[in-house]
Parts: C-alpha cells; structure tokens; sequence
C-alpha cells in the first residue's frame, strides 16, 4: 500500500498567489480521480516496487491545466494554504439535504466534459410541472392558501438558500414564526 500525504503545500514564485495548495485527498476520494489521471506518463514502479513505501515528492507529469485549464490563476494560487474542498463555500450551492447523495458527475458531467450548472431547480429537473413538486420534502406542507403560489412567489429570485419572503402578500415578515404549513 502507498501511503501519500492528504494534501501538498507549494511555494512558488507568483506574486499574487506564491502558496499551491493540493489536496490529494479531494481528487482520489470526492473526485474520484485515479494515478493515471495526474501521473500519465509517470512510471509506476516509481511507487509500485517491492514494498510499501510514502511519496514525498511527486513531479507532475500531467500538468493541472489538464482539468483547470479554464480556471483562472487564482483558483489554485492564494497567498495562504487553502482549506478542503466544500461545495457550499467553493460554489454557492449548498448540496444539503437533497443532493448530499449525487455523484459529482450527475451534475457536472466527466472532468474533460465539465458543465457549471446554473442552480435553478428547472435547469436540471427539466420533467417537473408547475405544482408537480412536493413541498413536504423540505419539511414543510403548504397549506391551502400557499399551495397555489408558484415558487418565486416565495422564493425570490428562486433562491432556495434564502429564506423565504412574505411580504408581498404580508404587511409583516412571517416566517418562520407563522409557516404556511405544518412541520413534519
């Protein structure tokens, strides 16, 4: 078994962003990546010999722009070690509670087909009707007054991060101490 540290810090001499920070960890266990992936052309046996060792220092052989082409500098350098990867602070997009359990690609697609979705609901869930969804997944059943309000009648802008606006139809915030619905 290879045994290889979680993530790498580099120096470097870009004036804006002089620290790299890598986390292996992300890229094999959230991102699904293999050796090849970043160590094409590499030999294996640089760390598949006859015993288990630790990688110290890898050279990349498969530069980072493979993926990150598009990327801009920043998204790599910064002037402080960057923390692991999190969805909600990395994009915006809070993944919890109901996409906690997607792989990466049922959104974005494969690394070298890579797709930034907007985050509206409709974009990916192209089958849905108006009044089709269910409201008490997220906990709350709307009452009859409620029911028949389309989401961005709540939900402004469809920001479902947000907390919901009553004052279009109330002269005082609402929520949450009056829910149009009952909690399950």
């Amino acid at each position: 078994m290879i045994t290889t540290p979680d993530t790498y810090t580099y120096d470097t001499t870009y004036s804006k962003g002089p620290v790299v920070t890598f986390h292996h960890a992300d890229h094999v266990e959230v991102f699904g990546q293999q050796c090849v992936d970043c160590h094409r052309g590499d030999s294996c046996a640089r760390c598949h010999d006859t015993g288990a060792r630790s990688i110290e220092k890898v050279d990349h052989v498969t530069s980072c722009f493979t993926c990150h082409g598009e990327s801009d500098c920043g998204f790599c350098h910064d002037r402080e070690p960057m923390p692991r990867f999190d969805h909600k602070r990395s994009t915006g997009f809070d993944l919890a509670p109901y996409h906690s359990d997607h792989a990466c690609d049922t959104c974005h697609r494969s690394a070298k087909d890579f797709r930034h979705p907007t985050g509206r609901c409709a974009d990916c869930h192209i089958h849905w009707e108006v009044g089709s969804f269910d409201h008490s997944v997220t906990g709350m059943v709307l009452n009859e007054d409620h029911s028949e309000i389309d989401c961005d009648g709540c939900h402004l802008d469809m920001d479902f991060d947000a907390k919901p606006s009553c004052e279009d139809c109330h002269d005082e915030p609402m929520y949450p101490e009056a829910l149009p619905g009952t909690r399950r």
